[in-house]
């Protein structure tokens, strides 16, 4: 708990891993390096985490993000409906795989400010891995669908597109981009690769002379 005495340090922004479980398993994700377990926030931590920030004299900013997939957390409804109510703004990012026209209704009605769809070729090839036909046009393709079926109640949620950068899809990103556009998708957010092993650094997109 926050007491009267304590300084208080403005928060902008919290990113909420509220699990690392994740159902890709993507070339890049650093899970490909780690040794740690694998699990979800209790219960416990996480009402914890909302007091506190609800204690804060303006509420952040919270972004459900990290190297797990934040849809795959059994109660993260609740967790995103606990922090609207203590008046956090909210945004998940996804990897799109688990969306529904239901789950994306309930989204909305829990209070999420902002829907980030990640769409990168990495996330593409553990798809493809996966023994499913859900390539990035095909996410797309769902994407529009759920716009048609929720009558428009995705757009309350400013859906935007996210990619990694890397040599191999620097081809295909505008394309990409437009392809979003025409859906009604006005905000993107790209980042470069960040290599975790050698081979990873051959796909960055630059070398270190660029850097200089």
């Amino acid at each position: 708990m926050i007491s009267e005495t304590q300084e208080i340090i403005s928060l902008n922004r919290v990113i909420i891993e509220a699990t690392n479980l994740c159902n890709l398993d993507c070339s890049i994700c650093l899970r490909q390096s780690w040794s740690g377990g694998l699990g979800i926030m209790s219960e416990e931590v996480y009402s914890k985490l909302v007091a506190e920030l609800g204690e804060l004299p303006s509420p952040p900013d919270v972004i459900f993000g990290g190297y797990g997939e934040p849809l795959s957390h059994p109660n993260i409804l609740e967790m995103i409906r606990q922090l609207a109510y203590v008046g956090c703004q909210t945004s998940l990012i996804t990897n799109g795989t688990l969306l529904t026209p239901y789950l994306t209704r309930s989204l909305v009605e829990a209070g999420l400010g902002k829907l980030w769809i990640s769409v990168d070729s990495f996330h593409q090839q553990a798809i493809r891995s996966a023994s499913t036909e859900l390539t990035h046009i095909g996410i797309m393709a769902q994407l529009a669908e759920i716009l048609r079926s929720v009558n428009g109640k995705l757009k309350e949620m400013d859906p935007g597109l996210s990619m990694v950068l890397a040599r191999e899809n620097q081809a295909t990103l505008l394309a990409i981009i437009d392809q979003a556009k025409k859906l009604g998708i006005r905000s993107f957010f790209i980042t470069n690769l960040e290599a975790y092993s050698p081979a990873q650094a051959n796909e960055l997109p630059y070398t270190l002379g660029q850097l200089r």
